[in-house]
């Protein structure tokens, strides 16, 4: 049976395919064609090609192969839907079925989805552990593109470690790569992500340079999600360098674009950036209404790391409203959103607000107790952005508190 290629061709074809069998490869067809573009609707696309391949009972090779690329869609979309725990189930039983099959792509499929959910998880190690063995797998079975991606996503670990020049050389042989396909969706992406590592190293304009190369290849494609993000990330850009009416031009840009295209997520960080512009311009109550209106939809998408992100800025301008009890309630819920899905960089935001909320409340047992939490987790995690706020903000305690000594447990 042919599969048509097209979105709308797959779902007319399934609409007239009664069969079990015949509708398995188009559901997964379907399946991955939304697939961050429509995450839930390809999340339970593969469920029921899942649930259709289990009631077959076959225990044939290419039956566990099909139940290991459902469950690789599977987990690939829990991932992207902030569900790292079970994005985690489903990849490990993905990895085992695929082992059975003895299919070396859906193995290696499985290992980059381990390491997706690891590297979540701050287990830096175990993801780059994970998306070597992808790697090797990728490279031996001649798959330039997932190579590629092994190697994207391999430079993407390293950025989180703050080992920019590994993370660099990651990047540029996953483009190097992508170049030699004419891949250009795949350049695109790894353009930001060098992007990225100019932004946090602060080099702007290199940054400003490779983000508009992949906005303009972004936008020749039509993968809107991808050039709302690019929006996002060039406001992020001016607003460092205090170009604020720059950068809510951008921002604005990627909120119309998000509303035009139903593109929720792109929404939400819209109005997080800026909410953030009027933050800095020390517009504080302004800042608060759209991080609201940024929960708000959060929690209509039922993302739960956005939804403590969102929660994490009402926070902050609870706390320099002076707003503190409500500061200390709202940091408590993103911290328990946090630590429910896994997501350490959140905890160690949320901690950190907890610690200075308890300085201003004047209460340096709890201040000490959640500033050293974050510093012990920051440190950890290699998150030296982070670490270097603890140090700060543990400064600011021991000005407030000089007299304050640690009781031992």
């Amino acid at each position: 049976m042919s599969i048509p290629d097209s979105i709308t061709d797959l779902e007319t074809k399934l609409l007239s395919t009664k069969s079990d069998v015949a509708r398995v490869p188009l559901l997964l067809a379907l399946s991955r064609k939304l697939a961050n573009r429509d995450d839930r609707r390809a999340f339970s696309l593969a469920e029921e090609a899942y649930h259709l391949q289990i009631r077959r009972n076959r225990q044939t090779p290419e039956a566990l192969s099909t139940l290991a690329q459902a469950l690789n869609l599977m987990s690939l979309c829990l991932y992207r839907l902030s569900d790292y725990h079970t994005s985690l189930q489903r990849a490990e039983d993905a990895l085992a079925f695929a082992a059975e099959a003895n299919n070396e792509m859906q193995l290696a499929e499985a290992q980059m989805n381990l390491g997706r959910a690891m590297w979540s998880f701050g287990s830096y190690e175990t993801s780059l552990n994970a998306y070597g063995e992808a790697l090797l797998l990728f490279h031996r079975n001649g798959n330039a593109d997932g190579t590629a991606q092994a190697f994207n996503n391999i430079g993407t670990v390293y950025r989180s470690q703050g080992n920019y020049d590994d993370a660099i050389a990651a990047y540029e042989k996953c483009l190097n790569i992508w170049e030699l396909m004419n891949e250009e969706i795949g350049v695109a992406q790894v353009l930001n992500n060098l992007g990225n590592i100019y932004n946090e190293t602060g080099k702007y304009n290199d940054a400003l340079d490779v983000y508009h190369r992949s906005l303009d290849l972004f936008k020749k494609h039509g993968d809107l999600v991808s050039e709302a993000g690019l929006m996002h990330n060039i406001g992020n850009i001016y607003a460092h360098l205090g170009d604020y009416a720059k950068a809510l031009e951008y921002y604005e840009a990627e909120l119309q674009l998000s509303r035009k295209h139903h593109l929720a997520q792109g929404e939400s960080f819209a109005l997080d950036g800026i909410g953030q512009i009027y933050f800095k311009m020390g517009d504080y109550s302004t800042a608060r209404s759209f991080f609201e209106q940024g929960l708000t939809l959060a929690e209509h998408m039922g993302d739960k790391v956005s939804i403590a992100e969102s929660l994490i800025n009402i926070a902050s301008a609870h706390q320099i409203l002076g707003e503190l009890d409500n500061a200390k309630l709202t940091f408590e819920r993103s911290l328990h959103l946090f630590r429910e899905v896994g997501h350490q960089f959140g905890e160690g935001l949320a901690l950190h607000g907890l610690g200075s909320t308890y300085r201003h409340l004047g209460d340096p047992k709890s201040a000490h107790h959640f500033l050293n939490e974050s510093l012990t987790l920051r440190q950890k995690l290699g998150d030296k952005r982070g670490v270097c706020e603890d140090y700060l903000e543990i400064g600011k305690f021991y000005q407030a508190f000089p007299n304050f000594r640690p009781l031992a447990d």
